[in-house]
């Protein structure tokens, strides 16, 4: 059983209250929310340690990430997919520049093709030549028939 006098001289020390003011009815009650005051101080306070214990629990696991060198500054800025897009993007890039000088050399070299049926090559003597029926002479010079 709760001692009443003594509750409420305690009651009055903690909460700066003249222990007349306090009626006797109601010190039950300020016994009870005291009580649920100091358990929810209490659980508080464990919150916050177990919080600080969980974080640097993280920062354990977690490794630092130095860089050192200024590519090695910028995938990690730029993170995973970053890097990933960037490599896609170059790749493609090179692809296009390279299909772009494929075809331009093929429009460049595309009348070689046409040539190679006229020309033949002589193995023995190491010499091109053209057939008498492949070419017409003028005065300047020959011209190729096409095939």
């Amino acid at each position: 059983m709760v001692d009443l006098v003594e509750a409420r001289h305690k009651l009055s020390l903690k909460y700066d209250i003249a222990a007349s003011d306090l009626d006797e009815s109601i010190v039950p009650l300020m016994i009870g929310i005291s009580r649920i005051s100091e358990d929810l101080t209490k659980s508080l306070v464990s919150y916050e340690i177990q919080v600080k214990n969980i974080e640097k629990l993280m920062n354990q696991k977690v490794p630092q990430i130095y860089c050192d060198k200024p590519k090695t500054a910028l995938l990690v800025g730029i993170g995973k997919y970053g890097s990933i897009s960037m490599a896609v993007s170059i790749f493609l890039s090179v692809f296009w520049i390279g299909l772009v000088m494929l075809k331009t050399n093929e429009s460049k070299f595309r009348h070689l093709k046409n040539l190679s049926k006229v020309v033949k090559f002589d193995e023995k003597s190491g010499r091109y030549f053209v057939e008498k029926h492949d070419f017409n002479k003028i005065e300047t010079g020959i011209i190729l028939k096409n095939r």
